[in-house]
């Protein structure tokens, strides 16, 4: 590698690290890399949802073609779906009302978690609801 392409890509990382949440950056996490991806899209409300490509004159509106009682948000598909509130139930894991998915990282570890494992759990729990809506 040259000295120029390695300086490129070190200022690459560096970028990446400071712009990324820790759930996503731990380096312990071993969820793999497309849900950690995918993470990275949710906390900043990029995934493909209908609110987004609303937003992006894609489509007419952004109403949730599930429930059709909301719009379609990042945080509606991970917290407001019927799959997803019957999905983090059984996890035993409440989430507070209004949350947002930039507030994943701050959320309380689940007691039954183990601490080290939980940004990896709680990535691949999101990436459920996802799978969800996209494949059945």
């Amino acid at each position: 590698m040259t000295p120029e392409a390695r300086q490129e890509r070190l200022q690459v990382e560096a970028l990446l690290a400071a712009s990324t949440p820790s759930a996503t950056s731990d380096k312990r996490n071993k969820a793999p890399p497309r849900v950690q991806f995918f993470a990275w899209l949710l906390v900043r409300e990029r995934i493909q949802s209908c609110a987004h490509l609303h937003r992006r004159k894609v489509l007419d509106n952004a109403t949730c073609e599930v429930c059709s009682e909301a719009d379609e948000t990042a945080a509606h598909i991970m917290f407001g779906y019927p799959f997803a509130v019957s999905f983090w139930s059984a996890l035993n894991i409440t989430m507070p009302e209004e949350t947002t998915t930039a507030q994943l990282c701050e959320l309380a570890p689940a007691s039954h978690v183990p601490l080290a494992y939980y940004s990896t759990f709680l990535l691949l729990c999101c990436w459920q609801p996802w799978k969800r809506r996209n494949w059945s």
